[in-house]
């Protein structure tokens, strides 16, 4: 009898296994992370989508590094209390806007642009291209989240920082003319680095290593104010693990051989060229 009940705990065990497996798996899939636009806190993205708005009203043809800096100043987070302190959101758009030397008209769209709510809602049927310098820093930010800080979320601390230290781009030297002096700079970028390694010591010591993925989706669907909310209110864990259960069962009443049988059929309909003679 006990031989029959050890087995039935295995099995049981096994089972489970497989159905965590099977969920993983899906998730992975239903995840898609094929860029590393993918990986961006809902801040970053947020900043980068505004820039892509931004080259419209400057008629660019590429998003350039400056287009992606304006918008940190204007991003409702946690960043924006520590370039006051550091007096950095002074005389920017206005720099910028000789920069490209744009008429009065450009400069009262970009106005409308940060302090008119409805302007970031609308669409906008042109796509833009970031210019290659601009994709190699998105590139840099990715290598510096994964390899220097050890997370694979591109927060917009991190995001910046990248900026600050690629000086083959314009934005590091508008940063550089806006603090004036190198002691400043060091510790901006001081503080930065502290934030970020505040927010991976809360994961890495406050939350078990088996749920550091779902901590880390969750730190890409929350804001930096939402995020800082969660963690002063000391409730990071029970979030976490509350985001996990509702992300699984989404999970599980989805059924993933439709999904992958429908991108399959789509697949073969985008690569299928071949043609034949009457």
């Amino acid at each position: 009898m006990k031989k029959i009940m050890n087995n039935l705990i295995i099995e049981k065990i096994k089972e489970e296994k497989r159905r965590r497996n099977q969920v993983y798996q899906s998730l992975d899939y239903f995840l898609k992370h094929i860029s590393y636009f993918d990986f961006f806190s809902k801040d970053a993205f947020s900043m980068v989508r505004k820039s892509m708005i931004l080259s419209l009203v400057f008629d660019e043809k590429f998003i350039e590094s400056e287009m992606l800096l304006l918008p940190f100043f204007h991003q409702k987070n946690r960043m924006r209390k520590l370039f006051k302190d550091f007096e950095l959101n002074e005389g920017l758009l206005d720099d910028i806007v000789y920069n490209q030397n744009a008429p009065y008209e450009q400069y009262a769209s970009i106005k409308e642009f940060f302090y008119g709510p409805s302007y970031i809602e609308r669409k906008y049927a042109e796509k833009k291209e970031f210019s290659p310098e601009v994709q190699l820093i998105f590139q840099k930010a990715a290598q510096n989240a994964l390899y220097r800080f050890k997370t694979p979320i591109i927060s917009s601390e991190i995001l910046f920082v990248t900026l600050m230290e690629y000086p083959s781009v314009k934005a590091p030297h508008m940063i550089k003319r806006m603090i004036k002096n190198d002691i400043n700079w060091y510790l901006l970028r001081y503080e930065l680095l502290k934030r970020i390694h505040f927010q991976e010591s809360i994961i890495k010591n406050e939350i078990t290593i088996n749920q550091h993925y779902f901590a880390y989706l969750l730190k890409r669907e929350l804001t930096d104010l939402q995020l800082d909310r969660v963690i002063e209110n000391e409730s990071f864990q029970t979030t976490v693990s509350l985001f996990r259960n509702t992300l699984i069962s989404n999970v599980l009443q989805e059924n993933i051989l439709n999904e992958l049988f429908n991108d399959i059929k789509k697949s073969i309909k985008m690569r299928n060229s071949r043609r034949y003679s009457a």
